[in-house]
């Protein structure tokens, strides 16, 4: 039989064994992440939309009128992606697409009439599941837990 410690040894990197996966930062963010979102799902599918929809239409909203691509930074999107929800949320009535101004390869995209009612008739409730959530986690946890969050995100793209 294999002795425990010649294993550990035969691991790359051994040392002290890792942490359990479930503890790993990326999967605490994961199911925080999910935990949060969670409760909104169900708003948003008495909706019709998808969560990254939702990130979209909510974006436009408070945006403006942008180009493809910096709605894909804004949403924290992958370009397909948002391709692809701009097909389905265009075929929904709630955004408009067209060519930029000065490059007709530049597609523009535009939150409609429509699309602005979906969003006043969803935020309002998306609202008070964010309210309840700050109210038990605390409101200066969760100051202090974004202004953490927002610093991890520098840090993390920081490639120096």
């Amino acid at each position: 039989m294999d002795d425990p410690s010649a294993k550990d040894a035969r691991r790359p990197g051994s040392g002290p064994r890792p942490a359990p996966v479930s503890r790993a930062l990326p999967m605490l963010l994961l199911r925080a992440r999910e935990a949060v979102l969670e409760p909104a799902r169900p708003i948003l599918r008495r909706h019709d939309l998808t969560e990254p929809q939702w990130r979209v239409l909510r974006t436009l909203d408070v945006d403006g009128e942008m180009e493809t691509t910096r709605l894909s930074q804004a949403a924290s999107l992958h370009a397909p992606s948002v391709t692809r929800i701009m097909r389905d949320l265009s075929a929904k009535g709630y955004v408009a697409r067209k060519a930029g101004p000065r490059d007709g390869r530049v597609v523009m995209v535009a939150i409609t009439p429509a699309g602005h009612a979906v969003v006043a008739e969803v935020w309002p409730q998306v609202l008070q599941l964010a309210a309840r959530l700050r109210a038990a986690y605390g409101e200066a946890a969760m100051q202090e837990l974004e202004k953490r969050l927002a610093r991890l995100i520098e840090t993390a793209e920081s490639r120096d």
